[in-house]
């Protein structure tokens, strides 16, 4: 198998420049480191280049172009790159709502390493392109997405299509952090029996906040604003949950899920609560908003 030619190292480069641009516009995170365009030869027959990374947080945001999935042509690969398999899970968690228990593809996955480099044994499954994939080789874990898409210099389509996973793993990279950050929080033991039921029910309320939040990047679904990008670290971790039906329009012993809240800014917040409290008071502000 050959490597890649510097063809598609420009092609790379080019994907990843536009990549940072949008992340400028779209994420005003302060945290953000962003690296100078360069791209470099993988062991994989292909290249890879370094986008950003968020202060304080381990790894690093990713575009890779190679022969990796051993299907017989170039695949575009946007990831988180760390070393620490169990941030990597908490950032698949974040992005998917969904716990990676082990990861997708390991190094029982990996063809026998030549003088060239090194591919998966077996063509990655169709069934896997376009779809979140949790990655443990040796010394690198990744929170991986494959794009189905051929990889032309022309093709705006898998630019739109890196440019958007971007902002979204950005987020995911972001709120991980500030979910894990939330989650330590500690309370002081409490004898009394019913204030001991007051209290598991105030913590299970917050801990189904943090995982909506989580889910939501720590955004609004409303209107999109987020406050760790308009305040910086003064805003990190905070943003508000919202009953899509409120509580007091439920029967009594109905258990809340997180699929019945969302994450909110606080002025949306004020005015899905001035509205009828009904399913589609949401999707009502998000045309008013907009």
């Amino acid at each position: 198998m050959q490597s890649l030619d510097r063809k598609y190292k420009a092609i790379l480069q080019q994907i990843a420049e536009g990549t940072q641009e949008y992340l400028f516009e779209k994420v005003h995170d302060p945290r953000m480191v962003i690296y100078p365009i360069q791209a470099y030869r993988t062991d994989t027959f292909g290249w890879e280049v370094d986008v950003l990374r968020l202060k304080t947080i381990p790894g690093r945001l990713q575009l890779w172009l190679d022969m990796f999935p051993n299907v017989g042509r170039p695949v575009l690969s946007v990831c988180y790159n760390s070393g620490d398999l169990d941030l990597v899970k908490k950032v698949a968690q974040a992005f998917t709502n969904h716990l990676h228990e082990k990861p997708d593809l390991a190094y029982r996955d990996l063809g026998p390493k030549g003088a060239g480099g090194q591919v998966l044994a077996e063509p990655l499954p169709q069934r896997f392109f376009g779809k979140a994939l949790v990655e443990s080789y040796y010394q690198s874990k990744f929170f991986t997405f494959y794009l189905p898409d051929r990889v032309i210099v022309t093709s705006r389509s898998l630019s739109r299509k890196v440019h958007r996973l971007a902002v979204r793993l950005t987020r995911s990279i972001a709120s991980a952090l500030e979910a894990n950050h939330l989650s330590v929080r500690n309370y002081s033991a409490i004898e009394n029996r019913a204030k001991v039921v007051q209290h598991l029910a105030r913590e299970r309320s917050y801990k189904l906040a943090i995982v909506v939040k989580t889910r939501d990047g720590f955004t609004c679904k409303i209107c999109g604003f987020n406050f760790a990008e308009a305040y910086g670290e003064l805003g990190r971790g905070y943003a508000e949950a919202h009953h899509i039906v409120p509580l007091s329009n439920l029967r009594k012993g109905v258990k809340t899920r997180a699929t019945d809240l969302i994450c909110v800014c606080s002025n949306c917040h004020r005015m899905l609560h001035r509205m009828d409290g009904h399913l589609s008071d949401v999707n009502r502000l998000r045309q008013l908003v907009r």
